[in-house]
């Protein structure tokens, strides 16, 4: 959530972003199959791999300075990641590369971009990048998104061909803690959330994917388990980071629904049903997340706390319940926190039919 992914499956090959190269690992057989080095900067300085895409023959990623990438989550018995103002990784430049010859296909260098805020989606690749002086030189390549949002920001979109500016347009957001960026169909959505008046706020900004141009903004108040008073400030149970969730013509963003085209909060809301961190999946009839246990909330309800798939789990701290072919899969990701729950175990589920019910 402060940084980006750094593992992906293409068919069968496995890649692993690994300091400042990309490897390539045959999924049948474990063995590396190639190794792909970070392209260098204007520079000539050495980078490491940050970001990393993939889409048909092409590799995506971000350089990043050695130092950013995180090690650990606490350092003087705080958190790097829970509560208010925690710095996020940004990478000093976006890159392509052919991922079975390892050929350089472009660069973009022009400033410091948001690991958490980079998509790709119909033929281009967008994110927001600063060019603040004071964020482009950070020393460590670790910044806080407050500072990143003072500006000049901007949204960018590149061909992911030739890597040349489709467009771009100057942005201004209120975001201090956390900050994603969506492409979903013919809109760019970018979230975040920041404090105001002593309470949480969430903002969502629809831009048109092909122009730049802005579609609309919505702010709301973050709420808690019952929906009925603001998420406490400094908070380190998921209410500062939820991520937003695309099904079909909807965005949900904890607690709420809204039309993916207008804006407009639908009649849904999603009560969380129990104490919990972590953030929000989904399917085409269900969003699943933490409350006390790993839970599935229906998308045809417009009031839910949902249902727990046990009584015994829990799911991990952020996005670790995985809807996919078919199956519910909750990989273990529990025994490292401090919760006391009876069983820590990776949990696969099938549907069932029930009286015609769809799956």
């Amino acid at each position: 959530m402060k940084n980006s992914g750094q593992m992906l499956i293409e068919g069968e090959d496995l890649y692993i972003a690994a300091e400042n190269e990309c490897w390539t690992i045959d999924a049948i057989t474990g063995q590396r199959t190639a190794v792909i080095e970070a392209p260098r900067t204007n520079g000539a300085e050495s980078v490491h791999w940050g970001y990393l895409n993939c889409v048909g023959d092409q590799l995506f990623g971000t350089g990043v300075k050695p130092t950013a990438t995180f090690t650990r989550t606490w350092t003087g018995g705080a958190s790097l990641l829970e509560g208010d103002f925690r710095p996020v990784v940004v990478g000093r430049s976006v890159f392509s590369v052919d991922r079975h010859t390892g050929k350089t296909l472009w660069t973009h260098e022009k400033g410091a971009v948001m690991n958490s805020a980079i998509a790709v989606g119909e033929g281009r690749i967008y994110f927001a990048e600063s060019q603040r002086p004071e964020v482009v030189s950070d020393e460590d390549g670790r910044v806080r998104i407050d500072d990143f949002c003072k500006g000049p920001t901007r949204l960018v979109a590149l061909d992911v061909m030739t890597g040349a500016t489709a467009w771009e347009r100057p942005i201004d957001l209120p975001h201090q803690h956390i900050m994603f960026l969506v492409a979903a169909g013919d809109t760019v959505l970018v979230t975040g959330s920041y404090n105001e008046n002593g309470k949480v706020y969430y903002g969502l900004d629809a831009f048109d994917a092909a122009s730049g141009d802005p579609r609309w903004q919505n702010r709301f108040v973050a709420t808690n388990i019952r929906g009925t008073e603001p998420t406490a400030l400094e908070g380190s149970h998921g209410e500062q980071w939820q991520h937003p969730v695309v099904v079909g013509d909807k965005v949900y963003l904890r607690p709420y629904g809204f039309d993916l085209a207008t804006g407009q909060r639908i009649p849904y809301h999603l009560y969380r049903g129990g104490h919990g961190c972590g953030g929000l999946t989904g399917s085409a009839s269900f969003l699943y997340g933490r409350g006390d246990n790993p839970r599935m909330y229906p998308l045809d309800a417009s009031r839910t706390e949902g249902t727990p798939l046990t009584r015994t789990t829990r799911p991990g701290c952020y996005l670790n319940i995985i809807p996919a072919g078919g199956l519910l899969l909750i990989p273990e990701s529990s025994s490292g926190c401090t919760c006391s729950y009876s069983m820590q175990t990776s949990l696969g589920f099938v549907p069932k039919r029930l009286s015609g019910a769809p799956f």
